[in-house]
Order: structure tokens, then sequence, then C-alpha cells
């Protein structure tokens, strides 16, 4: 794990990090982590047991569900957990548009669990956020893809002008900054934190609007335990609400944005439905980077090549990996891949290359940093012609 981000986030003496050249985990500094429920179990049955929630098939499953969920002792098992995921499911009433939406970034992860839950008969739309910076061939991928399974594809573009005052407000973030800010940029990314809360704010609404009971994001693991607590989807005896996902990334961040705080508030028509957030890799297992690219071309999708190496749709990722290295000295896939590396996993060696100085040249050009602002950042582009 990056040393700086530890210290920061434990709360810990960064001097006794870099003394020791441990992060908290590793020299047992670090209390109070939650444990695995269980390494790399396959719950597929569990997301099996939510989609019939959600359609409400199975009644007496629901009822069981309240009634394991509300026993003492199996309250703390396996078993109760699951109940209890399973009774935080409201199922879709006649005004639902849908049984369930994919925060669908056009992605290898994405499109791999858009597939999957595509085959399994859900009446599911691919929601998709193009903030101006989604590559054109992940927007070609995403529409082979819906089309041929048959799945409504929506692309919400947001406003390119306020989308660039946002990345540039998290790329204003340093070690100088708020605290809370200065955690934040080191969680979500210097670009991915002002993207995720456009993302949270927009897929909030559009759910609280269509009245959809479940929405599958396709993190990974290492994502999923940015917050340092370490939990795997039994750990929590209900699913997260999509709405919950407002205050985890919007509000923080709102310090960093003044001007635009209007603008990133949760739904204004305050429908309220209860959307749950489905972490779909915590439920059923990822496969290998290679396997998974393979399976996907089998189906018709294009490894884009104007994204980076630890991207396969953003055309800004690489720009905020070089403004995070150079503010913080590390970059958020290091995080990541430190968190699935404590899980067994092995390492990602993307994770740890350097920037492609060619595509955060692309980046840079796409927000119209000048020549002064890319020597503030401290970021290394490719130079000579700026037509990207």
């Amino acid at each position: 794990m990056p040393l700086q981000y530890d210290s920061i986030m434990n709360d810990t003496d960064a001097d006794q990090a870099l003394s020791l050249g441990l992060c908290g985990h590793c020299s047992g500094l670090q209390t109070g982590r939650k444990a695995e429920y269980e390494k790399e179990a396959d719950y597929e049955w569990l997301l099996n047991a939510m989609l019939d929630a959600v359609k409400d098939e199975r009644k007496l499953l629901r009822k069981g569900a309240s009634l394991v969920k509300s026993l003492p002792i199996v309250n703390r098992s396996g078993l109760g957990i699951a109940a209890g995921i399973l009774d935080s499911i409201t199922p879709r009433d006649p005004q639902s548009t849908y049984d369930a939406m994919v925060l669908y970034s056009g992605g290898k992860d994405s499109t791999y669990m858009l597939i999957k839950l595509a085959e399994k008969g859900l009446k599911v739309c691919a929601w998709m956020l193009d903030p101006g910076y989604q590559s054109p061939q992940t927007i070609d991928n995403a529409k082979r893809i819906t089309d041929k399974l048959g799945v409504p594809l929506v692309i919400e573009k947001s406003d390119k002008t306020l989308t660039d005052d946002l990345f540039r407000s998290g790329f204003s973030i340093d070690g100088n900054s708020d605290i809370e800010l200065q955690k934040g940029a080191m969680t979500y990314g210097s670009a991915c934190w002002p993207c995720f809360s456009v993302i949270a704010v927009s897929a909030s609404r559009f759910a609280n609007r269509h009245r959809i009971p479940l929405c599958f994001i396709g993190t990974q693991k290492g994502q999923n335990r940015l917050n340092l607590d370490g939990a795997g989807v039994l750990s929590a005896m209900e699913l997260p609400k999509v709405n919950d996902l407002v205050d985890k990334f919007v509000k923080p961040f709102r310090k960093a944005i003044p001007d635009h705080v209007d603008q990133l508030r949760a739904d204004p028509d305050e429908v309220g439905f209860p959307t749950v957030l489905v972490p779909f890799y915590e439920l059923v297992r990822k496969p290998e980077k290679e396997a998974q690219i393979a399976y996907l071309e089998g189906h018709g999708w294009i490894l884009p090549k104007n994204t980076g190496a630890c991207s396969s749709n953003c055309m800004i990722n690489e720009l905020g990996r070089a403004v995070m290295r150079s503010k913080f000295g590390f970059d958020l896939y290091q995080v990541i891949d430190a968190n699935e590396r404590r899980l067994g996993h092995r390492p990602d060696e993307a994770a740890y290359g350097a920037p492609d100085p060619k595509i955060v040249k692309l980046g840079a050009v796409m927000l119209g940093l000048s020549d002064t602002e890319i020597g503030e950042l401290g970021i290394d582009v490719q130079r000579g012609n700026r037509n990207a």
C-alpha cells in the first residue's frame, strides 16, 4: 500500500511508516480492519435469489428472509446476513421500468457484467454517463454489445463545461488542501472522483424516476475496499442504497466546487425509490484479464487503443493518474492493486507502469490545459503537436 496514503487514512505517523517501510496492514499497526467473510467465494446463488426477490416470484423466500434476519443467533451467520441482504431489496412495482440498471462504462468489467446479467433474462437497462471523455471506440462497443443483447442503452451526456470545471477542481487538490479533500482525491482519484460524483447524482435520479430495484456496479474487489475497512458482500446486513452514493462521493467533493454545489444535489423530484447498489464482482468471480478480454472479443467487444493501460473506456484516466503521481507520489490503481494483493490476487503490472505520455497529452488537450497549467501540475506529456 502506498505509505503516504496509508498514513493519512489511518491517522498514523508517516515517518514511522517510512522508517519501517511497511503499511499499517503489513506492520500490524492497523487495527479494526474487517476480515473477509470468505476468500474467493462464489455467491452466484445469492445473486439469483436477489433477482427472484426483485420479481417477487418467491414471496415465501422474502418472508423467510425477514424471519431469519430477526433470529439473534442465525443473524450473525452467513445465512442470516444473506437473508438481511435479500430483505433489503424492494420488489419492482407497476411503475418500475426495469428490474435493474447497470452502471455501464462500456469497459471490460462492466461489459462482462452486462452480458452475464442479460443472460439471466433480467429486464435490465445499460445506463452510461458520457462526461465528454468516453472513447468513441467505447461508445461503438456499447452500441454493438447492447444491440446484440437486445438491452436498452441510455447514454446521458453531462455538460462538458461543468465536467471540465469539476476535473480542474479535482486536479487542484494537493497536500496543502483540506484534509477531507486530500483523502477523497487519494481514495477515489483526482479524475475519477469528479466523474463518480456526476455519476452518483445522475444515476440516483435515473433510478428514482424509473423506480428500479437493483443497480449493478462492476467495480473490482480492490475498489470496493478503498475505505480500508476491507469488507466482502456478506460483511453487511443489507445492501447500500444508490442514494447513499451521493453522500459518499458528492458531499465531501462539494468543498472543492462551491460554484457548482446546486448542480450536484440529489434528485430534485425526491421520488426516493429505495434502489439498492449491488457490487457484481463480490457475487460472481471475475475471470483473469486475458480470459475476460478473449470472452468479450467473442461477443464483438474491441479493446480501445486511446485509454491507456488501466482503463478500457476513459480518455482522461491517464491524465488523472499522472496528476495523482505528481501531487501525491502514487495513483489510484496502486491503492486498488494493494487491496487486491491483500486478497491473494496476483499483482497488476499495469498499475505500476508510468502513465502513457501520449494518452496523458490527449486528456490534457481535450481538457484545454495550457502549457503553464501542465507545468503547474507537474505532469509529463508528449511534446510537439498539441492536436492530439
